[in-house]
């Protein structure tokens, strides 16, 4: 069994994407999972969870790979996300 599919992962705010390609860049496969902000403690404090985003991750990725790819047949995984600090009072990103 040749490795040769690329796992893409988008990885947002609101939602963690999974994309599935062949070589030649077709999309094989899509999913999405929508996540919720988190935003804990003192006033103007926004964050997200790292266990929400693990999670949304490996579900996204579980459900891009019921297209019947095998975990054997991924060559590339490709992650992309943003991280930004901020004050949720303002929405100033300094």
């Amino acid at each position: 069994m040749t490795a040769d599919r690329i796992l893409a992962l988008d990885v947002g705010t609101q939602s963690v994407r999974a994309m599935i390609f062949d070589p030649a860049g077709n999309l094989l496969a899509r999913t999405k999972v929508p996540i919720e902000p988190y935003v804990p403690g003192p006033p103007g404090c926004c964050e997200q969870d790292p266990e929400l985003y693990w999670r949304s991750i490996g579900e996204a990725t579980e459900a891009a790979m019921v297209s019947g790819l095998a975990p054997g047949k991924v060559a590339v995984i490709w992650m992309v996300g943003k991280s930004t600090a901020g004050n949720a009072a303002t929405g100033s990103s300094r």
